[in-house]
């Protein structure tokens, strides 16, 4: 009996490693095989209906699409497109795009170098949005050469709203108290579970916020659009349009099905035209970029900042930013001694303090050792996120990333009332005056308050004095900035958090300044850590053990704020971290 048990499990063993090896090989020839023909007059066309991510796409995740399409690569590929005479023009499928508004602006960027080189971009879209939702979408889509929408169709223009829930009513019913406290009144993280709508200083710090990604779209929509910004404000007043008012109003340049939309970019582009996918081009593109003679670390912080290091599995079900992987590679690009310069490019809302906290030491240490570190912020780059970014020679940002929210908060939620309304009962047995300080089942005494507030005082004035150091700022300049308050790029830039406005390519000129490269050399983006063995995914797939690898994970978007809320709420190292806050589109 045991030798057809082992004889099975052999047999299963060779099986899957037959089949990893198999998708494996299918994606290496798929992306190592003879490069297509492009042909001499060729339009490149694009879904920006698809997912985009800022974290590094893993090969055997992509396959199973888990993780979508890296954004660095879209605006990549833009780039070289712009510089290849086989490529005429460029249409792209939008108006349901998951982009943010600072990957947007990035994207418009791109296109904007693309249409310089006098070649043509069409948009078009089945519907931007519905009743509304479809601003930050149609702000994508302005940058185009011509927007079409179907007939049937809505243009939902109409402006910007951010909101956030609050659920004081929820847990009073319930009997749960969140007892939290915050250095800076402008931190506006916990007020969702202890208020039950905005504070004067949150709709303070809101307003500022949502005023200035307003007045970025409104001058982005009218420029493009060749119209004034009292009008774009006037039009977006008088918003959503259906498919002829928005038209009429020169919001959009035609009205028409996608097969038409097709044929009028291939007569555009001359005869014997032909498209070319767009990931089809990319591989292309990326084969024949010329030999670079300057290697810079790409490393990526991408979500919710923790303690600790990850398995790092292909199929693992985990993400954000763990602090031993972030610091594991700024070591690894350190002792490299091919790599110049590290760009760290940050899409996250923060989380813990010690976590950044030892991030930060290693940008530290590696500026120390040689190595010029530049910050690349994408959508989100706060609390946590600016944290890490502080010990950068250099901080990019786009006008609209979220940045800033330097301040911390802290404490926990107490379940006694529920237990009590349930008739749910606790004991315990404790050495120590405040070996219960943590507990869920009653709240702080005086002394374990006053150990709490000390250790939100020391979070404080440490998170002010690393970015005084950092930005040459006094402790004073800081703190009045700081309080949590939250600021787009453009405002960050103006109060001196960061020191350039721009996506990766800016991020890209300043390490090659930092080094003292010439303009002529050209910069190879090495992701670190390095892409792994396939001996390694081999044996990481085998001892994946839990869950379904393949399953995705979706909910929607007012539940996913929720459940970050109450990851925050019971993380108690997560002090550094910028509520969830939903942008309409």
């Amino acid at each position: 009996m045991r030798f057809v048990t082992w004889f099975f499990a052999i047999i299963g063993f060779f099986t899957v490693v037959l089949l990893v090896l198999a998708v494996y090989a299918g994606y290496v020839f798929s992306h190592r095989h003879a490069a297509p023909r492009i042909a001499e007059a060729s339009v490149l066309k694009l879904d920006l209906n698809e997912s985009f991510t800022e974290a590094r796409l893993d090969p055997l995740r992509r396959i199973t699409g888990d993780q979508g399409q890296s954004f660095q690569t879209l605006i990549k590929t833009i780039k070289a497109a712009a510089s290849d005479d086989r490529i005429k023009g460029l249409v792209a499928t939008a108006g349901d795009s998951g982009l943010g508004f600072a990957q947007v602006q990035e994207f418009r960027d791109a296109l904007a170098g693309f249409r310089a080189k006098g070649k043509f971009a069409y948009g078009f879209a089945e519907s931007i949005g519905d009743i509304g939702g479809g601003s930050v979408n149609y702000y994508l889509l302005s940058g185009f050469d011509k927007i079409w929408l179907q007939p049937i169709g809505n243009l939902g223009l109409t402006g910007l709203d951010m909101e956030t829930p609050f659920l004081k009513g929820t847990l009073d019913k319930l009997g749960i108290e969140a007892d939290f406290s915050r250095r800076g009144e402008f931190k506006s993280a916990m007020t969702q579970l202890t208020e039950t709508k905005l504070l004067p200083s949150d709709r303070t710090a809101l307003d500022g916020l949502v005023h200035s990604l307003y007045d970025q779209l409104v001058a982005g929509i009218a420029k493009d659009r060749g119209l004034g910004e009292d009008k774009v404000r006037s039009l977006i007043d008088s918003g959503p349009f259906l498919t002829d008012e928005a038209l009429n109003n020169h919001l959009i340049d035609q009205i028409g099905y996608h097969d038409e939309f097709d044929q009028q970019a291939l007569d555009k582009a001359g005869a014997d035209a032909a498209f070319v996918d767009f990931n089809t081009y990319a591989r292309v593109a990326a084969a024949a970029a010329p030999r670079p003679n300057l290697r810079v670390a790409l490393i990526r912080a991408v979500g919710m900042i923790s303690s600790g290091s990850d398995d790092d599995r292909p199929f693992s079900k985990s993400d954000g930013v763990r602090s031993g992987d972030l610091v594991a590679a700024i070591n690894a690009a350190v002792d490299d001694s091919r790599i110049r310069a590290i760009i760290l490019r940050i899409d996250s809302p923060g989380g813990s303090d010690v976590a950044s906290e030892t991030i930060w030491r290693a940008t530290q240490r590696a500026r120390m050792k040689g190595k010029p570190v530049i910050v690349s912020m994408g959508d989100t780059a706060a609390s946590g996120g600016y944290y890490i970014a502080t010990g950068a020679d250099k901080i990019i940002a786009e006008p609209g990333t979220i940045t800033g929210s330097i301040g911390v908060f802290g404490g926990k939620i107490v379940f006694d009332g529920l237990w009590q309304k349930i008739g749910l009962t606790w004991d315990h047995v404790a050495y120590g005056q405040n070996a219960d300080i943590g507990t869920s089942t009653a709240r702080f005494t005086p002394e374990q308050r006053r150990h709490t507030e000390a250790m939100l005082d020391q979070s404080y004035h440490t998170f002010i004095s690393r970015v005084a150091a950092g930005r040459h700022l006094t402790v004073e300049q800081v703190d009045a900035i700081g309080r949590g308050h939250v600021w787009t790029g453009i405002q960050a830039s103006q109060n001196g958090l960061v020191d350039a406005l721009g996506g990766l390519d800016t991020a890209v000129s300043w390490a090659k300044k930092a080094v003292k490269a010439s303009d002529d050399d050209t910069v190879a983006l090495v992701a670190f850590p390095p892409a792994k063995s396939l001996s390694q995914l081999v044996q990481e797939v085998l001892s994946e053990s839990s869950g379904n690898p393949l399953q995705g994970r979706k909910a929607m978007v007012g539940l996913d704020t929720v459940l970050t809320m109450a990851r925050m709420a019971f993380d108690p190292d997560a002090r550094a971290a910028m509520p969830p806050y939903l942008l309409s589109r």
